[in-house]
């Protein structure tokens, strides 16, 4: 039996915050994150005054058409300089990388990691799809098994998103 010891392991997700380098905000306290800074005003639900609202409204909308997460970050990223970061006490600059590190992180926007997740398996197969056959015309067997491999996960991931317990 191996015994794991703590000097040569770290963790996957750090639960404290701002300990180690990774793909959440927490991790990143230095980073202004406005969602994370801010809450959804209750006084003022759907209002011009709903600032929040506004820019999660913004996110789910474009996450629902199924845009890629680096297009939604971009459109918030516009309409935070425009419409929000001057009612902010300091101004804070709220980069496009900590937008896009919450949108698809948080939890908050899962549809957003669901749509990179199918991107990527997309891409793979198109990249698969280019080596699937050698000079001669010939099935190189091992691409196509990998190309397989892919479309069967793919298909299965798609399921998932489908069936009861998804996340829309």
């Amino acid at each position: 039996m191996e015994v794991i010891v703590a000097d040569e392991h770290t963790a996957a997700y750090d639960t404290a915050g701002g300990g180690q380098e990774g793909v959440h905000c927490s991790q990143y306290p230095d980073d202004f994150c406005f969602f994370c800074s801010f809450e959804f005003n209750t006084d003022a639900p759907k209002t011009e005054k709903d600032l929040y609202g506004s820019l999660t409204d913004m996110v789910d909308h474009m996450a629902a058409m199924k845009r890629e997460p680096a297009a939604i970050a971009a459109h918030v990223h516009e309409a935070y300089n425009l419409n929000v970061r001057h009612v902010i006490p300091g101004e804070p600059d709220w980069a496009r990388a900590s937008i896009l590190r919450h949108i698809l992180h948080n939890g908050q926007f899962e549809q957003v990691f669901d749509t990179s997740v199918a991107n990527m398996l997309n891409a793979i197969i198109m990249r698969q799809n280019e080596a699937l056959v050698d000079s001669s015309g010939a099935i190189v067997e091992e691409n196509r098994k990998a190309f397989c491999e892919t479309v069967s996960t793919l298909i299965k991931w798609k399921a998932s998103q489908t069936r009861g317990g998804s996340r829309k």
